[in-house]
């Protein structure tokens, strides 16, 4: 194999591993002093969500259109939990999408003669509850601690778009928070509301690759895998590189002067709107 495309290949591959393998950031290991409690019954230490819009490349013609995204909402939260009479509903996402999300994990941390043990719990899918707004899971039908941290991590895939919508439970209190939505630049979004405890960050990422244009030819208009590999077939000497499409990036932060802070009602986080789709076609 000549040695310049093998690096070509190589470079490729590194720049592409970065761009899918974007991972959830996950909370520190626990400590003794994780389970001393604070002023509320359930407390988040920790929640990291990310939305990002899983793509399908067009082999073809390179394009790039709505009916090629998805969207994904992943999280992982880790909640402190004091044992009290009643239910200790938590909500996870309201019921505006196509798709109910669906528990990966849920870990059962307590301590016990002074050490910190867990288990983790089997039949997730019975854990999922819904009512009419939103899909909550029962905190307290597992508690048999004083008092317990509980890491859940869940997901869900959805084609329904118009409305992306996360929001704070009632009467809990937030440690650390931050929710990335990396937008596809074909979507445009409203913010509608932009809630006072969070701060809003925004950034442009590359996003995946949309399609192939001729190194040799700049003002080419840029075509899909297959078209370049049968062109470099039939003209050995061509050369198509990677064309990536961008990603809006918005990052909302848990500021400091709302630590702590729980709310009688549900406080929206993040509430977009989208209001315009513009397609990336080649002409």
């Amino acid at each position: 194999m000549n040695k310049s495309y093998f690096f070509t290949i190589l470079i490729f591959f590194i720049i592409t591993s970065k761009i899918f393998c974007q991972r959830i950031e996950k909370p520190d290991n626990l400590k003794l002093t994780d389970f001393l409690t604070g002023t509320t019954s359930i407390e988040v230490l920790f929640q990291r969500t990310l939305i990002s819009f899983p793509f399908e490349e067009d082999k073809w013609r390179g394009e790039v259109s709505d009916q090629q995204y998805k969207l994904s909402i992943e999280s992982i939260i880790r909640i402190r939990l004091r044992k009290i009479d009643g239910n200790a509903d938590f909500a996870l996402l309201p019921n505006i999408f196509e798709s109910d999300p669906k528990i990966r994990s849920i870990e059962y941390n307590y301590v016990e003669n002074n050490k910190i043990k867990n288990k983790k719990f089997k039949n997730l899918d019975t854990l999922l509850l819904k009512n009419d707004s939103i899909n909550f899971v029962n905190l307290s039908s597992f508690m048999k601690d004083s008092v317990a941290i509980i890491d859940l991590f869940f997901s869900m895939i959805s084609q329904k778009k118009e409305r992306i919508v996360i929001f704070n439970n009632t009467n809990v209190s937030y440690h650390d928070e931050k929710i990335t939505v990396d937008i596809p630049e074909i979507y445009t979004y409203k913010n509608l509301t932009i809630a006072d405890c969070m701060s809003l960050e925004l950034k442009q990422k590359t996003g995946g690759t949309m399609g192939y244009q001729n190194v040799n030819s700049p003002n080419a208009p840029v075509t899909g895998k297959i078209m370049a590999d049968v062109i470099k077939k039939d003209f050995p000497n061509a050369n198509y590189r990677p064309v990536y499409y961008k990603l809006n990036s918005n990052v909302y932060t848990l500021t400091k002067e709302c630590l702590d802070i729980n709310s009688s009602i549900y406080s929206a986080t993040v509430n977009l709107s989208l209001i315009r789709v513009t397609p990336i076609k080649n002409n």
